[in-house]
């Protein structure tokens, strides 16, 4: 028996070393529900200040109700504690050892607007520590809900409606710790704060509730310190000089046919947009962008928006525009446009034709492509998924960007246009180029706004219409952990054309895990493309590349300007295995979905050259990614991937790594 017993703590011994070995992905993993949006504020262990415990905020938590499913006690560790503005292990809910389903809530005591949520394991305020942190007890994952059904509380079901229980919000996965330390990449332990929304708004809650699950199977659970929320203005983007918002589920009137005749101005600014022309209405489609109702274009389908000194007011002014809309048709398609007086063209944005996005402020010629602003590749971004088009004329220059990422072309002279009259929706000017799509928003302003206000649309938008975040999140850095396009992982390169004659350049090079001149590929022609196929399929949720990152006694900083776009497929494994062994295969054969486009010509001076790790939403079953490039000539040293280890993973490398210790020596009770 003792040695059976021996053998089993050995065996434990080496699983928790072997699972130990794993790298995880650092930080936190932000997955909210369909509809919601959650956003991390970037900062971290705000108030932290052991001289002044309470925080200096005014939460909707003080004096509200906190509620629990139970308490672990000892003092200190009471339901009660969730809300008294105090920091610090001796002000802190833990739930009793027993507890399988913990949960910490808050009723407000009346329906409350909830713009952001903050909480923490700890924030300073520990008499018994001088200050300092308990660093334990919050890796795990938080579940975020509300509701507004009258005074919430313990008997309050999970229904997802949040008018007749719990609804949630998304989650929270505290995966890991990237340092020690207050402000930058993120520690678990410390207080952080969080946006959310739905469908763009501010919450709408009575109450708040957090469902925590922790890492391990042994007695530790999770413990909050503090749980607060705050106010959200339902005006969620700038109000200044907005001059018309349209919404595709709000102020849409109908004609007697259900065709949409006036699309109302939610700005209240009472500058409609109308077609009068019932042949040429477009349509109202009940479930469109994002599953909200959007308004539907066709070819003779248009609307008309007033451009006149006292309406729109952009002639001869700065402006910007924001237009939500998706297509999946490669045919030049007008999303906004004007007349046609004297062949001038002006206020236009289309995609498709020769870029995937072009913006024309002012021009006399249909030729001169200094008049023109371009992005990405012909037909990138007609894949039917909503984008968010963005131009503006700001200081009388012209620029334009999609999905929060800015071209380097732009108008750079004598961008303003004097013409006023209509500005056309779904149509150019003269009558061509119609749209098939869809648009779910515009939004129109008589100025350009600053970089903070364009971001704070942006982001409205996205979550509003459901289209992915993305952020740089790293420039230069080191490797990423648990890369799932390593070759050490079996992750296999690819690439449409290489460099010949050169040792140093190879397609093996691109997932070699090695940065540096000499263990890099070079492609040849324009749009070309590099990418690597996973060992498995995976979740993803961050790329990294650069032209050079260091590891040699010189580093290369040319090859690298020019437009990329980022790509990913879930095709079928044996497919892209049996397309690996083929020589010269045609990898545009495969499915490929877009993450991004970007470009990187005059962006990051002095570092564009460097590697830079892009975050995203994750993306579930991945097998594999490639990377466009636009110019000839292009250079890539290595291409990373992170990969989401499945939560069972995450479970037993806690169990493994922090748990083995409690099969030697049971955690001390606080």
């Amino acid at each position: 028996m003792k040695t059976e017993t021996t053998n089993r703590m050995l065996w434990s011994l080496v699983l928790a070393v072997a699972l130990c070995a794993l790298p995880l992905q650092a930080g936190v993993v932000i997955t909210p529900s369909a509809g919601y949006s959650i956003s991390w504020d970037g900062n971290e262990a705000d108030y932290f200040n052991p001289a002044s415990p309470a925080p200096a905020h005014a939460s909707l938590t003080t004096g509200a109700t906190a509620f629990g499913s139970s308490q672990y006690g000892a003092g200190v560790h009471l339901i009660a504690n969730a809300n008294d503005v105090y920091y610090g292990n001796s002000n802190s809910w833990l739930p009793s050892g027993s507890d399988t389903a913990p949960y910490i809530g808050i009723n407000f005591g009346s329906l409350q607007t909830v713009g952001a949520i903050a909480f923490g394991r700890d924030n300073g305020n520990d008499p018994e520590r001088s200050g300092t942190n308990f660093t334990d007890r919050s890796l795990g994952l938080y579940t975020l809900q509300y509701t507004q059904v009258s005074s919430p509380g313990t008997g309050t079901g999970v229904t997802g409606n949040p008018s007749t229980g719990w609804a949630t919000i998304g989650t929270l996965n505290y995966a890991s710790d990237d340092d020690s330390s207050k402000g930058g990449p993120f520690t678990s332990y410390y207080r952080h704060q969080y946006s959310v929304a739905q469908n763009g708004q501010p919450l709408e809650a009575t109450g708040l509730r957090i469902v925590p699950q922790y890492y391990s199977n042994f007695s530790s659970t999770i413990c909050i310190d503090e749980v607060e929320a705050y106010g959200g203005s339902s005006w969620s983007v700038p109000a200044g000089n907005l001059q018309a918002w349209l919404k595709g589920d709000a102020g849409t009137i109908p004609d007697t046919s259900g065709r949409l005749a006036t699309w109302t101005d939610q700005a209240g600014q009472g500058h409609d947009a109308v077609q009068g022309n019932a042949a040429a209405r477009p349509t109202i489609v009940p479930s469109g962008i994002a599953g909200n109702q959007s308004v539907g274009f066709a070819p003779t389908q248009w609307i008309d928006l007033p451009n006149t000194g006292t309406a729109l007011n952009i002639a001869d002014s700065d402006y910007e525009i924001f237009v939500v809309a998706s297509s999946a048709s490669q045919a030049v398609q007008f999303l906004t446009g004007a007349g046609s007086n004297s062949g001038t063209l002006k206020y236009e944005l289309h995609i498709n034709g020769q870029a995937g996005a072009r913006f024309i402020p002012a021009s006399t010629s249909g030729t001169d492509l200094s008049r023109f602003a371009d992005f990405g590749p012909a037909g990138i971004f007609a894949d039917g998924k909503p984008h968010v088009y963005n131009i503006r004329v700001d200081g009388n220059t012209g620029y334009i960007r999609v999905d929060g990422m800015q071209a380097a072309d732009i108008v750079a002279a004598n961008a303003r246009s004097s013409y006023q009259q209509v500005l056309t929706l779904g149509l150019r000017g003269d009558g061509t180029y119609p749209l098939t799509g869809q648009m779910g928003e515009v939004l129109v302003y008589n100025r350009a706004l600053s970089a903070s206000e364009r971001s704070q649309v942006e982001q409205y938008l996205f979550a509003r219409h459901d289209i992915p975040s993305f952020q740089l999140a790293e420039v230069g850095g080191s490797l990423v952990q648990y890369n799932v396009a390593a070759q050490s992982r079996g992750g296999k390169a690819f690439a449409k054309d290489c460099i010949t004659g050169y040792a140093a350049h190879s397609i093996p090079h691109l997932n070699d895990e090695t940065y540096g001149n000499n263990n890099s590929w070079i492609g040849t022609s324009s749009w070309t493309y590099a990418g690597v196929i996973f060992a498995e399929a995976s979740t993803i949720d961050a790329i990294a590349f650069g032209r050079d990152n260091g590891g040699e006694a010189t580093q290369l900083v040319d090859r690298y300007q020019g437009e990329y776009v980022l790509q990913y497929t879930t095709a079928d494994l044996a497919i892209l295995n049996a397309a690996l062994a083929t020589p010269g295969f045609n990898w545009n054969t495969i499915t490929w979905n877009t993450i991004r486009v970007m470009d990187y010509t005059g962006q990051w001076p002095g570092e564009g050259y460097l590697r830079h790790l892009w975050q995203f939403d994750a993306i579930p079953d991945a097998t594999g990614v490639r990377i466009l490039a636009s110019a000839g000539g292009t250079a890539i040293d290595e291409i990373e991937v992170r990969a989401i280890p499945e939560p069972v993973s995450l479970a037993c490398l806690a169990l493994a790594c922090g748990g083995i210790g409690g099969y030697v020596r049971r955690r001390r009770a606080r």
